[in-house]
């Protein structure tokens, strides 16, 4: 038996990007501030990160998504031993 997940993160006003995406700024103006938790020195969110993205097997997303992730990735998308940062 398998298992999926679906996670995002998402303002509490319900937004998931800022003004004005575009492939050199994929989440708007500003947008980063959204997954600033996710790159803070915080030892138990690094933990959780680190956890949730070594059980990852495979990432589903949209076109738009896709498509702004390529500078980061290439097009044979993330793998275990990149990082887009």
């Amino acid at each position: 038996m398998s298992a999926a997940i679906f996670d995002m993160s998402m303002s509490l006003d319900g937004y998931i990007s800022a003004a004005n995406p575009r492939p050199e700024a994929p989440l708007g103006e500003g947008g980063e501030a959204l997954h600033a938790w996710a790159r803070d020195d915080d030892p138990p969110g690094r933990d959780m990160l680190n956890r949730d993205v070594a059980g990852t097997r495979a990432m589903i997303c949209g076109r738009t998504t896709y498509d702004v992730s390529i500078p980061w990735w290439q097009a044979d998308g993330p793998t275990r031993t990149e990082s887009p940062r």
